[in-house]
């Protein structure tokens, strides 16, 4: 007998027609992303430098997860710049703030929030809005 599959879009939607994140943010799954940044790190290091990112900018993290990038992104702001890190689910912002904090990175704010909410506004890099929407 056969089950029917439900196509990867539809497992991803929740009952408020959201996205939502397919693999979870069970606490097994915050471990492995961090593990995952972890070995991923001098690559990650290389592409944001190489992007610009610099002393003094300000950098918008979207879907922040355990905060791994939005660390990285604080260390090579340092302190004249900032940091915003966005994700919707409060349980992995809690693990990002407490990560942030042992790592002694204060230039990170870390808003709970989804992508689509953060479109009604926009971010500011170098003192000129940049819509969300926008390919950067």
């Amino acid at each position: 007998m056969l089950k029917h599959v439900m196509p990867i879009e539809a497992q991803a939607m929740n009952t408020n027609n959201q996205s939502a994140y397919i693999l979870g943010h069970a606490q097994a799954e915050i471990e492995r992303l961090k593990t995952q940044a972890e070995m991923l790190r001098p690559i990650t290091e290389r592409v944001l430098l190489a992007a610009g990112i610099g002393p003094g900018m300000r950098v918008l993290d979207i879907g922040c997860g355990a905060g791994d990038v939005a660390i990285l992104a604080a260390e090579l702001v340092g302190t004249a710049g900032s940091v915003l890190a966005i994700d919707r689910n409060s349980q992995v912002l809690a693990t990002a703030r407490e990560r942030a904090e042992a790592a002694g990175v204060r230039q990170i704010v870390f808003e709970e929030r989804s992508v689509e909410t953060f479109r009604q506004g926009s971010f500011r890099s170098r003192n000129r809005p940049i819509p969300v929407d926008s390919p950067v």
